[in-house]
């Protein structure tokens, strides 16, 4: 097996006891873990999609298809970088992020 296969297995393992978990109400969705993976799978996957399909031209692909699936990927690493890393921020309570109006307790 190739290493980013070795890593989405592992992710995929990671999600599923993370599932698993949340089912028998062993964690909450609003875990500081939930985040951190659901985060980093959103992360792993946008990437690999991105870039994929920006870099191998597919002949069986048309380009407006190619260019849909690296706006996904890229849709992917938005929502993992601009929704979950604050929400990871403030849960770990990091102090120099008080002056942000986002993240001001109120």
């Amino acid at each position: 097996m190739k290493a980013y296969e070795i890593y989405f297995f592992v992710l995929k393992i990671l999600v599923a006891i993370q599932f698993f978990f949340v089912l028998i109400n062993k964690q909450s969705t609003t875990s500081v873990f939930y985040y951190v993976s659901d985060s980093l799978f959103k992360f792993s996957v946008g990437a690999f999609l991105a870039l994929y399909f920006f870099v191998h031209k597919l002949p069986d692909i048309n380009f407006t298809d190619r260019m849909v699936m690296t706006f996904g990927g890229t849709l992917l690493l938005f929502d993992a970088l601009y929704i979950n890393v604050p929400i990871i921020l403030k849960k770990i309570n990091v102090k120099f992020l008080d002056n942000i109006p986002f993240f001001r307790k109120e």
